[in-house]
C-alpha cells in the first residue's frame, strides 16, 4: 500500500493537483505501454529511412558530405516529431477521486487541457475495444459523459489507448454507485 501511496503522491506533484478536504485519489488512468510500441515502430522508420538514403546515395555515388548532411537532417527532424508524439501521449492522463473526476488532455505540444467535473454529475461511463490487437493486448477508449449546468452544454472526457477499458469503466460506476448510495444514507435513517 506504500506503493501505491507513494505513486499517488508523485502523480499529485506532477499535475499540481491539490485534494479538497475529505477527497480520496481512487484511480489513476494512463495510456497503454502500446503508445511505447508506436514510438518504437516510428525510430525503426526512421533508422530504415536513414539507410536507405545512405545506401540510395553510396549506389548513384553523391558525395558523401551531401548524404551525410540529408540523413543528419531527416534524423533530426524526425526525432523532434517523435518527442512530441511520445510527449503527446504519456502526458494524458484521467483521475478519479471520490468526488470527481478530472481529465489532464495534452492537446498538442506545449498545449494542455485540463477538465474536471464532480461524481454527481456523471450520466454514462462507455468503454470499447475493437480489432484483434486491442482485444489481444486488453487496450481500448473509454468515454465519460456528463451533464453541465445548462441544458445544452455536454461534455465529454474521452481518453484512447487506456488499458483495460471495459473493466475501468466498470471501477468507475462502482464509485459512482459508491458515491450515490453516500448520499442516500442520510435519507434512510
Amino acid at each position: 500500500m506504500a506503493h501505491k501511496e507513494l505513486l499517488h503522491s508523485k502523480i499529485r506533484e506532477c499535475v499540481g493537483i491539490s485534494l479538497e478536504s475529505n477527497e480520496e485519489l481512487y484511480l489513476v488512468i494512463r495510456k497503454h505501454w502500446i503508445i511505447l510500441a508506436e514510438t518504437a515502430g516510428l525510430v525503426l522508420i526512421l533508422c530504415a529511412i536513414s539507410a536507405g538514403i545512405y545506401f540510395i546515395g553510396n549506389f548513384a555515388r553523391i558525395p558523401a558530405l551531401f548524404t551525410l548532411l540529408t540523413v543528419v537532417g531527416i534524423i533530426m527532424i524526425s526525432i523532434q516529431y517523435i518527442f512530441v508524439h511520445w510527449v503527446n501521449n504519456e502526458l494524458d492522463l484521467l483521475i478519479i477521486t471520490n468526488r470527481r473526476i478530472i481529465a489532464y488532455d495534452q492537446v498538442k505540444f506545449l498545449d494542455r487541457k485540463m477538465s474536471q467535473t464532480t461524481i454527481d454529475l456523471v450520466q454514462e461511463v462507455n468503454a470499447s475495444t475493437s480489432g484483434l490487437l486491442w482485444n489481444l493486448l486488453h487496450y481500448g477508449n473509454m468515454m465519460v459523459r456528463t451533464a453541465s449546468d445548462s441544458a445544452s452544454n455536454i461534455s465529454d472526457f474521452n481518453m484512447t489507448h487506456i488499458p483495460n477499458p471495459i473493466e475501468t469503466s466498470r471501477i468507475i460506476h462502482g464509485f459512482i454507485d459508491e458515491y450515490r448510495h453516500s448520499l442516500d444514507a442520510p435519507w434512510q435513517k
